[in-house]
């Protein structure tokens, strides 16, 4: 996930020995960069989340800043030296994530449950805990998770983050998260707007980007009419895309024959860098509702911004009834 910022602060030297398990440093909210009416919208929308003490999810296409603006979130400071502790859920295998970050507790009643592993409650006062791409778990973990999220209530100091591979609709349609997790994760949702809806910030970040790349100092601004290109892109895959795009431009000098000839050639650049992005489908255990069950509920989250309580009573069943679903 990429989303430009000022000074982003370097990870910490000292690496968790699994690649799907790291800590990075934090960031503050005036260091992220943004001219759009959108994305001023997200910055202060997650600022109201950075003092809070329930989980809060991070949703937005591929590219669109998630990590980044889970960095600001937890905005740590320089003299605690505690870091994000990151669970990479792509770069995990199931049984590692049930392993290093879950831990099945059997209680005095002899009846078991599932916690968060010791070693990611140690130490938790001022620590941020990001579960990146929570979505692609399988059901059955996810289950496992909110047990886990249950408890974590008692921990005092430990902030959760969450984030999605991709936009909350895709999400949501895809039935990527149960019920019951939903039903946690959608108390506070940040869903970060795509970059084809901001053409402010497609020209702030392709003249960074520009720039960035022409350390020479061969080109001092990127040409007005490329800006002009950018800003009617798609964009997928967003700011990660634009700047794979921005940063090949800068070092392909090339002379066109003709205005449309330049067009054409842009175009197929932007096409070429687009990354196929196809989250891994979790394997839900129990038969996926119907099409039309699934649009209605669907539509009534979307309608009621993902407020499960509110969407229940729009289509006339009870909450649980819902979480159940």
């Amino acid at each position: 996930d990429c989303l430009l910022s000022r000074g982003l602060g370097d990870v910490y030297k000292r690496q968790l020995p699994d690649p799907g398990l790291r800590r990075e440093s934090g960031i503050g909210f005036d260091t992220l960069v943004g001219a759009s009416t959108l994305f001023l919208s997200a910055l202060d929308i997650a600022k109201q989340y950075a003092g809070l003490s329930e989980v809060v999810l991070i949703s937005g296409e591929p590219g669109t800043g998630k990590s980044t603006f889970a960095q600001a979130i937890h905005g740590v400071d320089e003299s605690t030296q505690k870091g994000m502790l990151v669970i990479d859920c792509p770069g995990l295998s199931v049984s590692d994530f049930k392993e290093k970050v879950l831990s099945y507790v059997i209680a005095d009643d002899q009846t078991g449950r599932w916690e968060f592993h010791p070693d990611i409650l140690q130490d938790a006062y001022n620590r941020t805990l990001f579960i990146d791409g929570v979505d692609v778990l399988p059901v059955s973990t996810q289950l496992y998770l909110v047990q886990a999220l249950k408890a974590y209530g008692k921990t005092s100091g430990l902030k959760i983050v969450m984030a999605t591979t991709d936009a909350m609709d895709v999400v949501l349609h895809e039935q990527r998260l149960h019920p019951k997790l939903l039903g946690i994760l959608s108390r506070h949702n940040l869903e970060l707007p795509p970059l084809r809806k901001r053409p402010k910030d497609v020209e702030l970040y392709a003249s960074f980007f520009w720039n960035e790349e022409s350390t020479q100092g061969k080109r001092s601004a990127i040409p007005a009419r490329l800006c002009k290109l950018l800003k009617k892109q798609d964009w997928k895959e967003n700011i990660s895309q634009l700047k794979r795009v921005v940063r090949k431009l800068v070092n392909a000098p090339r002379r066109f024959r003709s205005e449309e000839e330049y067009i054409n050639e842009v175009n197929e650049l932007v096409r070429q860098s687009a990354v196929s992005h196809q989250a891994i489908r979790p394997d839900f255990d129990q038969p996926l509702m119907h099409d039309a069950e699934k649009q209605a509920i669907f539509l009534a989250l979307q309608a009621m911004n993902f407020n499960v309580s509110k969407a229940a009573l729009a289509l006339g069943i009870s909450r649980p009834t819902l979480l159940s679903l």
